[in-house]
């Protein structure tokens, strides 16, 4: 899949947190709260959410 072919999301509104938690536990990267999720993301000033 080329890159262009993502879609680049930079806001987070439409994020599923819940999804974004299972995805960090199976990576794995470590078990990551939704709400932590949110609020890590929601302070950070760069984000960027790539969706096939």
């Amino acid at each position: 899949m080329a890159m262009t072919e993502y879609e680049w999301i930079h806001e987070i509104d439409a994020v599923d947190w819940d999804e974004l938690s299972d995805l960090y536990r199976v990576a794995p990267l470590g078990i990551k709260p939704p709400q932590a999720l949110r609020t890590v993301f929601g302070n950070s000033m760069f984000r960027c959410f790539a969706y096939a």
